[in-house]
């Protein structure tokens, strides 16, 4: 990996991302559930939560971009993890039942307002160093290890995840995760400086994310938080409705999935750096990856969620790595524009997770919840939109 990064900046950071999500998977897959759990399984209260999260990212992204030209991104992303464990630490609580009756929505307004600011100080810095710090000729590798290291979370996390809260109950879980976070900042601390400063006023990065120029990459990129917020909230929701509330079998079942797609995912970064991998795989992919949904609509045994899982964490390989690389790769040559670049990435994104949620959200109250995986499928077909963006960009 040495030929393909700025070592060891890349490393310190791929080091830092690890210390963040290897213990994030302990509760990851349990958070709609214990939303819905707290709120005596309300389909809704998921939906309405992470919506709220994710609008307030959205308005406050140009503004905080702005902020981090005081602050400094390194500052910024060890100061994430701060904000990280607090999330953490409020959500514990509300599972102690500190904010019981009316004082629940303090709570809830706490744990929200300190995951947009985590989002905040470690999103923006996060994706400019990923770019920053990788070489194009290889950066599908790089992107690979990244995301094989998030898979590897994957199996392990879900499972021993359920154990804990089989065992001990969410805020033992979540007090886990939210000492670990902190470790974090050791390794983003240790981060190279980065002189990237942020133009762009509030105004003018909502024209421009609508603008002509990008609006491939922008609608590229509100399927691509579509499709995500689905896996994110819904299946989990589904997965533990159909194994009748066990949070041991959802663990379990969650791991298997992830456990089986760690090779493909080495193999995929591998393919991506061919000279025309990206936009290929890409193409076959968001078709694989429809399916992948259309399919999870019809499971109604444990042995089907394995089956269909399995085979759309194998679809998405070829949709999650070439969309980041073909970012990353637009980013990186956008010169001094790579913050400006990231800021519409990120706003784009949570459009497409508040849009999507909507609609679960509507769809809940009409059909089974399932039927949300059919505008996971559509967001899936759009995700070629970016490619489209990635052919425009290489003339």
């Amino acid at each position: 990996m040495s030929d393909s990064t700025t070592f060891p900046g890349f490393y310190r950071l791929f080091s830092g991302r690890a210390l963040l999500t290897l213990p994030a998977y302990l509760v990851g897959v349990f958070m709609p559930i214990f939303l819905y759990e707290l709120f005596n399984r309300s389909e809704v209260a998921p939906f309405l939560f992470y919506t709220v999260g994710y609008s307030l990212y959205l308005l406050l992204l140009p503004f905080g971009a702005r902020t981090l030209n005081k602050r400094g991104y390194r500052l910024s992303i060890a100061m994430s993890t701060v904000w990280n464990t607090l999330y953490y630490a409020a959500l514990a609580a509300l599972g102690l039942g500190l904010f019981a009756g009316d004082y629940i929505w303090l709570g809830l307004g706490a744990s929200v307002l300190a995951i947009v600011l985590f989002r905040l100080h470690y999103w923006l810095p996060y994706h400019v160093e990923v770019a920053s710090l990788t070489r194009k000729q290889n950066r599908g590798r790089a992107v690979s290890l990244i995301l094989s290291m998030i898979t590897v979370a994957g199996v392990f996390g879900p499972f021993l995840g359920g154990v804990i809260i089989e065992q001990l109950g969410f805020p033992i879980a979540f007090m886990v995760v939210a000492g670990a976070s902190l470790l974090a900042a050791i390794p983003f601390s240790l981060l190279p400086k980065q002189h990237e400063h942020y133009d762009w006023t509030y105004a003018q990065t909502w024209r421009k994310l609508v603008s002509k120029k990008y609006r491939p990459l922008t609608l590229a990129m509100v399927a691509n938080g579509a499709e995500n917020v689905v896996g994110i909230v819904v299946w989990p929701l589904f997965i533990y409705l159909l194994l009748n509330a066990d949070y041991l079998a959802v663990g379990a079942v969650s791991s298997l999935i992830v456990g089986a797609t760690i090779a493909l995912q080495m193999m995929a970064g591998q393919h991506l750096d061919a000279a025309r991998g990206r936009g290929n795989m890409l193409r076959v992919g968001s078709v694989l990856a429809a399916l992948g949904w259309i399919t999870k609509i019809f499971v109604v045994s444990a042995f089907q969620i394995f089956v269909a899982g399995l085979y759309h964490n194998f679809a998405r390989i070829f949709t999650k790595t070439p969309v980041d690389t073909i970012y990353y790769d637009i980013a990186a040559d956008s010169g001094h524009y790579i913050d400006e670049l990231t800021v519409l990435r990120e706003m784009a994104i949570q459009i497409g997770r508040i849009l999507a949620l909507m609609g679960a959200l509507l769809l809940s109250l009409l059909v089974a919840v399932q039927w949300t995986f059919a505008l996971a499928a559509v967001a899936a077909l759009i995700l070629n939109a970016l490619y489209a963006q990635h052919e425009v960009h290489r003339v």
